[in-house]
Parts: C-alpha cells; structure tokens; sequence
C-alpha cells in the first residue's frame, strides 16, 4: 500500500484500486488524494472500491465531505471516463448516510456509485460491473 497522508491507496490489483480512509480527515490530506486520484485518472480507466470502515461519523463534517466533493468533481472534470464504478464499505448506518449525500454533491458523476456493509458485497457488485453486467444498477 501507498499512503497518502493518512489515506492508503493500494493500486496492486489494477485496475481495481482500493481506497482506505482514515477515523479523521484534514482537508491537506484530501488534497494530496485528489492528486494521487488525478495520477490514476493519467493511467486510464479503473474501479475503485473505498474502504470506510475507519471513519468516524462526527469526523466526517460537512465542511470535509464538501471539500472532498469539490476535489473530486475537480480531478474527474479533467480526466472524464476514468473512474468506471466505485463501491463504498461501511457498516455504520451514519456513514453510510453521510456518503449518500456525498454523492449528491458529486455534480455530473459519470459513473455508478454505491455503498454496502461489507466488502464482500461491494466486491461482488464491481465485478459484476467490470465483466458487463448489471451496468445500470449501479446508481444510489
């Protein structure tokens, strides 16, 4: 795994790349994210999947999640079409939550974004995607 800052990303089964976020956040640390996530972008299309089993509701605000969005939107905005799908694991009902707004502020998302209780299900819908099927389900 590669850390960045507090956020480990781990490129090893390419191109699938896994994403673990930290109990905290500051907005430094999304910040060098979005540029390793610009990187991924540079080297074609992938899936993430993005382990959120850490995060901590309360540290979770509103000023980072939005931080967040607007980076993302950012870097996606540049390189359109790389992401394909990414899958979200938390078991807590609150982040879960929080991600589904998330997504809400994720403006022009191209691809299909959804959260599940385990990794086991999110890993199972991404494959399901990358081997062409079920492409429409995918949305929140």
């Amino acid at each position: 795994m590669n850390p960045v800052g507090s956020i480990a990303v781990d490129d090893s089964e390419w191109p699938l790349v896994r994403v673990v976020y930290p109990e905290r956040l500051e907005p430094a640390v999304i910040d060098a994210y979005a540029e390793v996530v610009r990187g991924l972008g540079e080297r074609g299309e992938y899936w993430v999947l993005i382990d959120l089993r850490q995060v901590h509701p309360r540290a979770a605000t509103q000023e980072l999640r939005n931080h967040l969005a607007e980076r993302m939107n950012a870097v996606h905005r540049d390189l359109p079409g790389r992401v394909q799908a990414e899958a979200a694991v938390s078991a807590s009902f609150v982040v879960r939550a929080y991600y589904s707004a998330y997504q809400w502020l994720r403006r022009n998302q191209s691809f299909p974004a959804r959260i599940f209780p385990t990794e086991r299900a999110a890993r199972i819908w991404l494959d399901r995607l990358r081997s062409g099927h079920g492409h429409q389900q995918g949305l929140l």
